[in-house]
């Protein structure tokens, strides 16, 4: 990821629940990475609103994603819809993949895909099969 974005910004809710939760995917990646900044979310009330919705993660994300006038990384579907409705720009880890094996950095996105949902990432069928055809790996 570090070679599509250069430098990733996460909410402190975000951050805490990767780095918090024992065994989670990246959890040191997150800790020693000086490319991803830890930042504090301002507007609490929004993120309160939010949260009656959604997880504290997403809604901290996307309160960000509203102050720094930045896109948004998102896969839940609800935090995406969330999102469009408040006109936040944003993009999921299908497209980073897409966007990775456009610019080389990497050659196949299907190893690291499987590799995504053995971890727990959760994408329908068609759509695994569609995506990979887009990117010419599938049949």
């Amino acid at each position: 990821m570090k070679e599509v974005f250069k430098e990733i910004i996460i909410p402190e809710a975000v951050y805490n629940e990767i780095v918090t939760e024992k065994g989670r995917a990246g959890e040191e990646d997150v800790k020693k990475a000086k490319w991803i900044k830890k930042v504090s979310v301002k507007d609490k009330r929004k993120v309160k609103e939010l949260s009656e919705r959604l997880g504290l993660g997403e809604s901290e994300a996307i309160v960000l994603a509203i102050e720094l006038s930045a896109t948004l990384l998102v896969d839940d579907y609800k935090a995406r819809r969330e999102a469009e409705k408040l006109g936040v720009k944003y993009v999921g880890s299908l497209w980073v993949l897409k966007e990775a094996k456009s610019k080389g950095i990497l050659k196949e996105v299907k190893p690291v895909l499987d590799k995504l949902i053995a971890s727990g990432f959760r994408i329908k069928s068609e759509l695994y099969q569609e995506f990979l055809k887009i990117v010419n790996e599938g049949d």
